[in-house]
């Protein structure tokens, strides 16, 4: 197998740079979508933080506009405010998990790690470049696309081979070993 390609046993096949199985999306996050999953980890910051903005405005800025009919048997005042501070309380808490997934994953592109390659942190990592080139391999080379939800067609790996760095790559030639770069 290619270096770097895990089996994964949910979806039972082989993943290139397999970062994790993602039970959100329902497939395993790899090196042909870790940039989704990070656009997705980030619009959906946004979109939970949003959420929340809005029905807080709902409860506490507009109430007085707000008139006692009845919804429901409930007054519509009480049902507005029980919903909108669940969904206050609900969409600050995603957002709060969605924000702390997001950094944990852009520290593993930075250091161009993924999570299963999280469990060997006493070994050196050989694929750890600049936090350019590190960042490059998942989103791209080309930084005004990052946000867009494209596949970056000029990643400076093709997949199944990866740069190294020159000491690791030194090392392999020292011990004949074949370059894997």
């Amino acid at each position: 197998k290619p270096m770097r390609t895990h089996h994964c046993h949910v979806c039972d096949r082989c993943v290139c740079r397999m970062d994790h199985h993602c039970p959100w999306i329902g497939n395993c996050v790899g090196f042909r979508n870790h940039k989704f999953f990070i656009l997705f980890l980030l619009y959906a910051a946004i979109t939970t933080f949003m959420t929340g903005i809005c029905s807080y405005f709902a409860v506490f800025i507009s109430k007085e506009d707000i008139d006692s009919k009845d919804f429901g048997g409930f007054p519509s005042l009480l049902f507005l405010l029980i919903i909108s501070l669940f969904t206050v309380i609900l969409s600050f808490g995603l957002c709060l998990f969605c924000l702390i997934m997001l950094i944990f994953h852009v520290y593993l592109a930075m250091a161009n790690r993924t999570t299963i390659e999280m469990k060997y942190r006493c070994r050196k990592n050989p694929f750890r470049l600049s936090v350019s080139e590190n960042l490059a391999q998942v989103l791209g080379k080309d930084r005004r696309l990052w946000l867009i939800p494209i596949q970056p067609n000029d990643r400076t790996s093709s997949g199944i081979k990866f740069p190294i760095t020159n000491k690791y790559r030194k090392f392999l030639i020292e011990n004949d070993f074949d370059d894997f770069s």
